[in-house]
């Protein structure tokens, strides 16, 4: 009695284990079992697994290790459920040789992490083509391949694949935006129509300095040393292009002296010397003039002006006058 009980438990755990073993297969089959060098045959296979996502195909190789057949592809064509565990995969390898012997193809091994299983080797017979030697004028040789033209869309995939002719590109698409800005530009300013510039006369010039100067409101904000620095600056500059004397570098006493020697009115000295006189307290001694100061200053400079085109005016058309008479005189 006890050893049927051993025998039965023995049986069980045998099946027990057979049970989970059967649980990763795989069979093979050959559509033919004999090719020509260079022909294809298809290698059928199906796996069943309970682990779909662990499940590793090691695909069959030359047992030799040269290359007595070649594995040109492998395609996997249906999933099937067998029941609620178990997958089923159905696949395809093509095969071709071009060794003319007996090819044996070794087993397919399929593995999961707990199990394994593999395939039963099967055997290829590869035979060489039948040749008619008596006609070896329907021989060939072999032909090179033909050389076909490039194509549209063959220049377009080398164009965009080298990062080269991206480069190239980019600097054409800048050149040509430069050239067409230019373009804008230069048609822009010959469709322009020129604006005649009003020449100011010296008065008038320092004229229109004085009133952007008062503009500016400098005594109010306390820059009095600014303010004088301008005003000689704009009298300086009207003298210099009414009379051509160069007095821009020289101080205020060098100016005035500078009137003197060329015989200038007293009148027109003694305005100037006053408005001098002033501008160099405020740049030198720091001097605040008084509210109205800088405009009594700015309204002498005005009267300078005036004076000044009064006088040089009526001693240049004297001067004129006085040349015209001597080349009439010089004619009689």
């Amino acid at each position: 009695m006890q050893l049927r009980k051993i025998f039965f438990f023995t049986v069980c755990a045998i099946s027990f284990v057979s049970l989970f073993a059967q649980k990763v297969s795989v069979q093979t089959k050959l559509d033919r079992h004999e090719i020509k060098t260079g022909e294809q045959a298809v290698l059928d296979f199906t796996i069943r697994t309970d682990d779909l996502t662990n499940t590793q195909l090691l695909l069959p190789a030359d047992s030799l290790g040269g290359t007595r057949f070649e594995v040109l592809s492998t395609i996997f064509t249906d999933t099937l459920d067998i029941d609620d565990h178990i997958k089923e995969i159905k696949g395809r390898c093509l095969i071709t040789s071009f060794d003319s012997t007996l090819v044996t193809i070794p087993p397919m091994i399929v593995q999961t992490p707990t199990a394994q299983a593999e395939s039963q080797p099967l055997a290829l017979n590869v035979v060489q083509p039948e040749v008619d030697l008596s006609k070896p004028d329907e021989f060939f040789d072999i032909k090179t391949p033909w050389k076909l033209p490039y194509t549209l869309r063959d220049i377009l995939i080398i164009v965009y694949s080298n990062p080269i002719s991206w480069l190239l590109m980019f600097i054409m698409l800048l050149f040509i935006i430069w050239l067409e800005t230019k373009f804008k530009f230069r048609k822009k300013d010959r469709n322009a129509v020129a604006v005649p510039q009003i020449q100011l006369s010296p008065k008038e010039e320092a004229e229109a300095n004085l009133a952007a100067l008062d503009k500016l409101k400098l005594p109010e904000q306390g820059q009095y040393k600014l303010f004088y620095s301008n005003l000689v600056e704009i009298l300086k500059t009207y003298i210099y292009r009414e009379k051509a004397l160069h007095v821009q570098e020289m101080t205020s006493s060098e100016v005035v002296d500078t009137l003197k020697r060329n015989a200038e009115p007293e009148k027109l000295i003694t305005s100037i010397r006053s408005i001098f006189f002033i501008a160099d307290m405020a740049k030198f001694a720091k001097y605040k003039p008084l509210p109205d100061e800088h405009y009594r200053s700015m309204q002498e400079a005005y009267a300078f002006l005036n004076l000044a085109d009064t006088t040089w005016s009526r001693h240049e058309g004297g001067e004129e006058n006085k040349n015209l008479t001597e080349k009439v005189e010089a004619e009689l």
